[in-house]
């Protein structure tokens, strides 16, 4: 095993390089990505560098078919809060008539929101499944382009997102280094300052997506509030269970709304690292292609 940057021996059992952090690959397929010669550990020092840009793995596709499906969720939320809203205004009306529940007719909208939040459940794993297969190929290139920015290792892309307390920022750090590394005149090995590299976008989705953690967990709150410890929805006097409704109404109406804000930023996230590490990756044509970009700069 070489190393991608230096060209060193790695020993077998080790995933980077001790001298300078880079990663370790088979040197017959350094040899087809990039490095001159055949670089020996006797002399790790003269070793010919890595041509970086010709060794990262492509994104375009994995960006698209991960951006489809986070706005194919977005849409199907989106079209939720619209339930919601309607659901809100009827419940809503019924109250101010002390109407009960159970009395009220079968609406076409409980029905849109049974079908909705279905649909959403497989769309929503799909989504998951796509973005960290993406993020794993993504972080791939990023040590490529800088191995030297990234704070955590490999087992924290999956990790960082379930482990408690540490699931508050290691996610955003890891987007974080691999945007740093990515974006367009990055100089190797400078970590920037959170000015500096411009992350508001990151910033954006990060703050919205932790508030779409929270308020996912509104339901419940709202349905104890309601129901206490003995009781359970269904055994709630007609009134009661109205007013139970028109609040969950309201309560889907914010979590719908935000896991759309969630959704979309995350597209526009992956779509922007996606095209930059694109755009490297065809820069070592001496030029680029913006057909084969998921989306304009």
């Amino acid at each position: 095993m070489n190393c991608a940057v230096c060209g060193g021996h790695v020993p077998a059992d080790r995933e980077y390089c001790a001298v300078c952090g880079g990663r370790a690959m088979p040197a017959d397929w350094l040899d087809n990505t990039g490095v001159v010669g055949n670089p020996g550990a006797e002399n790790p020092g003269n070793a010919p560098e890595l041509d970086v840009r010709r060794a990262l793995r492509p994104t375009r596709g994995l960006g698209i078919a991960t951006v489809v499906l986070l706005l194919s969720f977005a849409v199907i939320r989106a079209l939720n809060t619209l339930v919601q809203l309607r659901l809100f205004v009827v419940y809503g009306d019924a109250l101010e008539r002390s109407r009960s529940y159970w009395d009220m007719e079968f609406l076409p909208s409980e029905l849109f929101e049974l079908v909705f939040g279905v649909l959403a459940v497989p769309v929503f794993v799909a989504a998951v499944v796509m973005f960290l297969i993406w993020l794993f190929r993504v972080r791939g290139n990023a040590e490529m382009l800088d191995p030297e920015v990234h704070r955590r290792k490999k087992p924290w892309l999956i990790l960082g997102w379930i482990v408690p307390v540490v699931s508050f920022w290691f996610p955003k750090q890891i987007l974080t280094d691999i945007w740093r590394a990515s974006r367009p005149g990055h100089v190797r090995g400078d970590v920037e300052s959170s000015f500096e590299y411009k992350g508001g976008l990151l910033w954006a989705w990060w703050l919205v997506f932790l508030a779409m953690m929270s308020v996912d967990r509104a339901h419940r709150v709202v349905t104890y509030t309601h129901t206490g410890v003995e009781r359970n929805q269904f055994e709630l006097p007609g009134e009661e269970a109205l007013a139970l409704y028109h609040d969950l109404a309201l309560t889907g109406l914010l979590v719908s709304s935000v896991q759309v804000a969630a959704g979309v930023l995350a597209a526009l996230v992956v779509r922007r690292i996606t095209n930059w590490q694109h755009q490297a990756r065809q820069d070592r044509h001496g030029q680029s292609d913006p057909v084969g970009a998921v989306a304009p700069h």
